[in-house]
């Protein structure tokens, strides 16, 4: 990883931040530990072994991108191809348990993740290489001061960004990472400083570091029950390997620029009520553009994002909807792809010149290689930058409608329905719809402790360099429950 002094410095004072609230009040802080435990259990089985595992991809990743799956020999000239998907941990059904302990006294906050799962129940109670556990962690210092009548507030953050979203989510969205940050607040107006650890070195997206510079001003009310919210900022991609000539080891600065109205300030609850129930809308655009040594029109080197998010909740129903247009010019993309990323456990063969490769073995229970596809990021949406870049030196544009609704049937039971369609158009290539759906009925709440059982068409798969879903040709049951306890108990 390429070091920065600004790294540096935001992480000295980080340390130097945990160093004295950990000497000055070491008696305290396992007074005031909460404990929370939650987890979550995913089981697919179809009516055959072939239903559960046949799947329909783009014939672009099948002749571009040599993936592990076996085709099928037929439909050869349609727009779309059927792949059978290799073992995975959905297939067995796999379990996960998270246990957190969080700590927040006078504007420290340290919050510290355990992850344990089993990837799935045919490979053995105790069999090593289906047992994961790692960590993730957090520490933060947030606080303010007056300077007469004006608040000015201050933070920092290192650690585990998890879902992290910068902007509206046109670029960085919907991955977890590493890195640290650093902001300071005047009134409305705030200057956000963020440094993300390279991610080639778990997804795909072959960067080192990335920095952004963000200015924001926030909560600007412009009427009743209407505010708007604006972002520009500079950003700085360094590109970690040279899998297209002449990029390697460059810094690629670029730009963003966010604006969105709503009618909920984000300092407060104020939404508006519609016939005894709570809804909550945004409307919001980003623009970014970079500079890439294969185009300078800006065309090719930006990328765009359109949407609109809805919430509307009462007592027994709630809803959240999402609709966005992204476009991502072929330059702005370019040199961001790694294959050199898998999930599974590699072997070296021998090319026709004797050199050595490295490709990932998809033999039964190999579902944990040098990275780890978390079985938490199986309830994640599709849409990531990672899924664009995966279109090599080509400008791809979506649609993307998604909705998540719950309805109470009685006090005990619940219907769930999550919708994820994904309009993807690649240049001079047939557009692909990934319809992901997943119907069920449930017992107790789902925001807490459930089961449910159900349909759906979404499953995850180890083939690709970022975690990503495969559409099943038909449904498959789905077995899910899940569990939080949510501070139930501190340490006296």
């Amino acid at each position: 990883m390429k070091h920065f002094w600004i790294f540096i410095l935001i992480g000295f004072f980080n340390q130097s931040l945990f160093c004295s609230v950990i000497d000055s009040s070491s008696k305290s802080i396992f007074n005031d530990i909460d404990f929370n435990v939650s987890g979550s259990h995913i089981s697919h089985f179809g009516l055959s072994t072939t239903e559960a595992s046949t799947a329909v991809v783009p014939k672009y990743f099948i002749e571009n991108n040599k993936p592990e799956w076996i085709i099928e020999a037929d439909n050869m000239f349609s727009s779309e191809r059927k792949i059978y998907l290799t073992d995975n941990p959905l297939q067995h059904g796999a379990t996960y348990i998270d246990f957190n302990a969080a700590y927040q006294k006078n504007g420290f906050s340290i919050t510290t993740d355990i992850f344990a799962e089993h990837r799935g129940f045919s490979y053995g109670v105790y069999n090593t290489d289906a047992i994961v556990f790692y960590p993730k962690f957090t520490i933060a210092y947030d606080s303010s001061f007056s300077i007469g009548n004006k608040k000015i507030s201050v933070g920092t953050f290192a650690g585990n960004y998890t879902d992290i979203k910068l902007y509206e989510g046109l670029v960085i969205d919907n991955m977890d990472a590493q890195g640290m940050q650093a902001y300071v607040k005047y009134n409305k107006v705030k200057l956000l400083f963020n440094g993300i650890g390279d991610l080639s070195n778990w997804i795909g997206l072959n960067l080192d570091a990335t920095l952004n510079l963000i200015l924001s001003i926030e909560d600007i009310k412009l009427a009743d029950r209407l505010y708007l919210n604006s972002s520009i900022g500079a950003v700085n991609y360094m590109v970690a390997n040279d899998y297209m000539p002449g990029l390697n080891g460059i810094n690629n600065p670029g730009y963003n620029l966010s604006l969105s109205i709503t009618n909920s300030a984000s300092s407060t609850t104020n939404q508006v009520s519609n016939n005894g129930g709570l809804i909550i809308w945004k409307a919001y655009t980003e623009f970014a553009d970079r500079e890439s040594p294969l185009n300078q029109h800006t065309v090719n080197t930006s990328a765009f994002l359109l949407g609109v998010t809805a919430k509307y909740s009462n007592n027994k129903f709630n809803i959240d909807l999402r609709t966005e247009y992204r476009s991502y010019g072929f330059a702005f993309n370019a040199g961001f792809f790694d294959p050199s990323v898998y999930y599974r456990k590699m072997v070296e063969f021998p090319d026709t010149l004797g050199v050595m490769h490295g490709y990932p073995v998809t033999d039964y229970n190999n579902t944990v290689g040098k990275n780890l596809y978390p079985l938490s990021l199986y309830n994640r949406p599709f849409s990531q930058w990672a899924v664009y870049t995966r279109y090599k030196n080509l400008e791809v544009k979506s649609i993307i409608f998604c909705a998540n609704m719950n309805y109470k049937i009685f006090d005990f039971l619940f219907a769930n329905a999550d919708l994820d369609f994904n309009y993807i158009m690649a240049q001079d290539e047939p557009g692909f719809l990934y319809p992901f759906y997943t119907f069920g009925l449930g017992i107790g709440d789902k925001s807490r402790n459930y089961f449910l059982i159900g349909l759906s068409n979404k499953s995850m798969n180890l083939d690709l360099n970022y975690p990503t879903f495969y559409v099943t040709e038909s449904p498959n049951f789905v077995i899910n429950f899940g569990f939080n306890l949510g501070n139930q108990r501190k340490i006296n």
